[in-house]
């Protein structure tokens, strides 16, 4: 039966009715609807390019998709490009947060004040211990590999770093040579071989020797420094 229009309920009571039933809800089920929304999340560079590294270190350059940037940063990626610009210019700033983080931790005996042969030789058997235990090989060297010598600033900032670990092994000798504990009469060409066996070492992990093998391998490559 149609009630008269003088017994209907207005259309807004029927609205008031479903707005405090589904507010009567919520607050069953424990939900504040009165809560604003916080700010949107602030961008953190640091964490957003260690992100980032990881990926490059783990699949290179070439094989990284911007996809896969994307899922492993936790950005659109437009929002990638608006923070970083291109793939090229992230990938540069991975290398130089990697070369800040990781690699800065791996040189800390080298970099030390006091460095000197015991810790060119630590330098290398701990670098070694860590290949030979499954740890990942240098992004910088990876790189290196992937980019070849091409003067782009990629490579350029691959050869930097490489120079910087060269520098480091170099100023170690000379201080061991100043000390009288290495008789050395070049010590630059002995550290950019100590430098080449450094990088072969990285290369040649990646073949899996073992252990015994791998630390066979390393005393004859710091034998220049028993004298």
């Amino acid at each position: 039966m149609v009630l008269p229009c003088f017994a209907r309920r207005p259309r807004w009571q029927f609205l008031e009715r479903s707005i405090k039933n589904r507010i009567d809800g919520c607050a069953r089920r424990g939900h504040n609807i009165y809560q604003v929304s916080g700010r949107p999340r602030k961008f953190d560079r640091d964490q957003a390019l260690d992100r980032a590294v990881e990926v490059f270190w783990e699949h290179g350059y070439a094989a990284t998709s911007m996809q896969k940037l994307s899922e492993a940063m936790d950005m659109g990626q437009q929002s990638i490009y608006n923070a970083f610009g291109n793939k090229e210019t992230l990938f540069l700033a991975a290398l130089d947060r990697y070369c800040t983080t990781h690699a800065s931790e791996s040189l800390a005996l080298l970099t030390a004040p006091d460095a000197s042969v015991d810790a060119v030789r630590a330098f290398f058997r701990t670098t070694a211990d860590h290949l030979a235990g499954g740890a990942r090989t240098c992004m910088v060297v990876n790189t290196a590999l992937e980019w070849g010598p091409d003067r782009d600033p990629v490579s350029e900032r691959t050869c930097a770093h490489l120079k910087m670990v060269e520098r480091a092994l170099r100023t170690a000798l000379q201080r061991a040579i100043r000390r009288g504990e290495l008789d050395c009469d070049d010590p630059a060409t002995l550290a950019r071989y100590l430098h080449v066996g450094l990088q072969g070492l990285a290369v040649v992990a990646q073949s899996k020797p073992s252990k015994k093998a791998f630390a066979r391998v390393v005393d004859l490559l710091l034998a220049p420094l028993d004298n």
